[in-house]
């Protein structure tokens, strides 16, 4: 039977912008976002939107590879099938590809797009409702010197920002590393609502590792956690016996790309936080169960994105203002970057 929530047609598109400044990390450069938005339009002429934020070498998946399933397999299945089947749907993209969980995941909020369009609310209602009505914001620094560290600083908090997150990875020489926590301390530490975390996006070996916990234990600096130090394919016996030498939170993201990564990487006692990402995760469905396991094991959300454009940001706040746990990370953390 015909419905006005049947798809008849799904747009692709290739959306590329340049940064305001490069912006530096473990794996390179990033000098612009390029992105794949699809639109999923109804019988009854409304347009859901998705996203998907490709940027290897964090991610397997390229805007090729992404546009190449949507276009070649994944769209031409969605034709004549009900924005209300969802999860009939997301199950057969599952049975015709493996992986591929960023375009599943911009599919995934296309879906969820059109049916809130439909009914006339927003994704954190047809979820269960919003349970808070602000989210605080994370701003996130390049891997640069500490100067240009405590003047971004300096600036920022001018616009109300007050948790800071330091891109490492880069430099292999830990001192300079550390030195970037001191400075920002010197010039900072003494508020009281400010936050500190660092982020070596996989930068770092075992024995960066330990060198940085090492030479910051000498210090009296703050720094709320460290966000995953190591490559994902560390395995779970070596995260665990790193996190056992240090008592800095130890937050995971690359290691967290499903609901089953999230499953046995709590099973390891290993993340004391876990960075939500919604296109890395593969979409809204995905990451609200990853959101659930962290609620009920007590183990705090980071809300975070890539090189996003508003559509995947979009999606996050919804499920960002679902749950009170994001409000005990750093007394005030919830959104990164």
């Amino acid at each position: 039977r015909k419905t006005a929530m049947d798809i008849v047609s799904v747009s692709i598109y290739v959306v590329r912008v340049p940064l305001v400044k490069p912006y530096k990390v473990s794996f390179g450069v990033a000098t612009h976002g390029e992105n794949v938005v699809i639109a999923v339009k109804t019988s009854s002429g409304v347009v859901g939107y998705g996203e998907a934020d490709p940027l290897p070498p964090f991610t397997s998946e390229t805007v090729q590879s992404t546009v190449h399933v949507l276009r070649g397999l994944f769209a031409p299945a969605l034709i004549g099938r009900c924005v209300l089947d969802r999860n009939a749907i997301m199950t057969m993209l599952d049975k015709s590809a493996a992986g591929n969980a960023m375009a599943k995941g911009a599919i995934d909020i296309a879906l969820w797009d059109a049916l809130g369009k439909h009914l006339g609310a927003p994704i954190h209602q047809l979820l269960g409702g919003a349970v808070r009505s602000s989210i605080p914001l994370l701003w996130p620094l390049p891997s640069q010197s500490p100067e240009e560290d405590v003047e971004e600083i300096r600036k920022k908090m001018g616009e109300g920002y007050r948790t800071f997150m330091l891109k490492m990875g880069v430099e292999r020489d830990m001192s300079r590393e550390v030195a970037r926590v001191r400075a920002a301390n010197q010039f900072y530490g003494e508020s009281r609502d400010f936050h500190l975390c660092v982020d070596p996006n996989q930068g770092w070996g075992v024995i960066e590792c330990k060198d940085f916990l090492r030479l910051l234990s000498r210090t009296e600096c703050r720094l709320d956690f460290i966000e995953q130090p190591l490559p994902r394919s560390t395995s779970a016996s070596t995260f665990a016996a790193m996190h056992a030498q240090t008592l800095y939170p130890i937050s995971l993201d690359e290691s967290i790309m499903t609901a089953e990564d999230c499953r046995d990487a709590l099973a390891a006692g290993i993340p004391d936080i876990v960075a939500l990402k919604v296109s890395k995760n593969g979409g809204i469905t995905p990451s609200q169960k990853i959101a659930t396991l962290c609620e009920v094991n007590n183990v705090r959300i980071l809300c975070n994105s890539m090189l996003e454009f508003g559509i995947t940001q979009a999606a996050t706040l919804n499920i960002g203002t679902l749950s009170l746990i994001v409000a005990n990370l750093c007394d005030n953390l919830v959104w990164g970057g």
